[in-house]
């Protein structure tokens, strides 16, 4: 299931929990705690959502979480079984939790990262292939899907679906740009054609993705875990022992080891 499905903010937690019913319908739920004024240490809840005065559900009939954040007093969670509604929990009274909005867009992310009050990233898949969204968030009550970029290629794959700690971002307040590295194998009908890093750039004042280039340092797949690091110019891309560098404006120049098949 999704991770970060836990957040504490000012001294309360926010839980989003699954049931399930006896036909394995499943049932989303957020609960909002706080320590019980009692002699032992323990929890109290002290609202819920659905609730009496917000019945609306969390996701469609049958939809599975696949993605949750907490920023501050809003939660986003992620659904999906054949669409992705992304729904933007309001939690500024914490007594009356309610959902603000919600979107619905093709694929579904499984990682979701706030990259300021109005700019919401997602990472996931569409038609089995990586994509990365950018959601407008400034108006909670209608968020909207800004821009998308998609890598084709039957097979291509990212960790970063799956591992978050492969995800690297660099913020640039003065530019309003976030860079991000992402690990990816590509493919082409399923046929191996490279693995390396990714580079995407988020200008955050248009809410546009821009492609900024794929360091291609690898002629076979190498099943590694993946990490990156961006310090200034340079970006640096890491699968298990092995590194490579580069100048993030020349990401196909790059030193490291060269790791041939025998």
């Amino acid at each position: 299931g999704a991770g970060f499905r836990m957040s504490e903010h000012k001294d309360q937690l926010r839980v989003i929990s699954t049931s399930y019913s006896s036909d394995w319908s499943p049932h989303h739920r957020l609960t909002i705690l706080e320590e019980a004024q009692t002699t032992t240490a323990s929890l109290k809840a002290i609202a819920e959502l659905p609730n009496s005065a917000n019945p609306s559900p969390i996701g469609k009939p049958n939809d599975e979480i696949y993605a949750v954040r907490f920023f501050g007093d809003k939660g986003y969670v992620v659904t999906f079984e054949q669409i992705d509604p992304l729904y933007i929990l309001d939690l500024k009274d914490s007594l009356h939790p309610k959902i603000a909005g919600e979107l619905e867009v093709p694929g579904f992310s499984t990682y979701l990262q706030l990259l300021d009050q109005d700019t919401l990233l997602g990472i996931g898949t569409i038609n089995n292939l990586p994509q990365v969204s950018v959601f407008d968030v400034s108006d909670a009550s209608n968020p909207s899907l800004a821009d998308a970029m998609i890598w084709e290629g039957a097979g291509t794959t990212t960790a970063a679906s799956y591992d978050y700690k492969s995800i690297t971002f660099l913020h640039d307040a003065e530019s309003q740009s976030t860079r991000l590295v992402l690990p990816m194998v590509k493919r082409n009908n399923w046929k191996f054609v490279s693995q390396g890093a990714q580079l995407l750039e988020v200008d955050r004042s248009n809410m546009k993705i821009f492609d900024s280039g794929f360091m291609d340092v690898l002629d076979h797949i190498k099943y590694g875990k993946e990490r990156s690091i961006i310090h200034e110019s340079a970006v640096h891309y890491i699968n298990g022992t092995d590194v490579w560098s580069a100048d993030w404006d020349q990401p196909d120049v790059f030193t490291g080891p060269s790791l041939i098949i025998e």
